[in-house]
């Protein structure tokens, strides 16, 4: 949770509801239906405070089932990728500083 600059605490939820509100409105609707259809998907979640709670039995046999029931199979190997796209071409540019 991010704290607000009134000293209150904002929610995961309202922080990602502020960033899909960032994108123009055909995009948040995509946003927006891809979350539906996965919550219809995949409706339960796990808590996780700590990362050794991965290992729980209970914890590996849900991920398991997820793999299972996944249309597009994981790699057997590798790390995959991480792609963060950066939407600062679509802002406006930053005024030049007056010195």
């Amino acid at each position: 949770m991010t704290v607000k600059p009134d000293g209150t605490k904002r929610t995961p939820e309202a922080e990602l509801r502020s960033l899909i509100n960032r994108f123009d409105p055909k995009e948040q609707k995509v946003f927006r239906s891809v979350r539906a259809a996965v919550r219809k998907r995949f409706p339960r979640f796990i808590r996780v405070d700590a990362a050794g709670q991965l290992g729980h039995p209970d914890v590996e046999a849900l991920i398991g089932a997820a793999i299972d029931h996944a249309t597009v199979p994981l790699p057997a190997k590798g790390k995959g990728k991480l792609i963060i796209q950066s939407s600062a071409s679509k802002r406006r540019p930053r005024r030049k500083s007056t010195k």
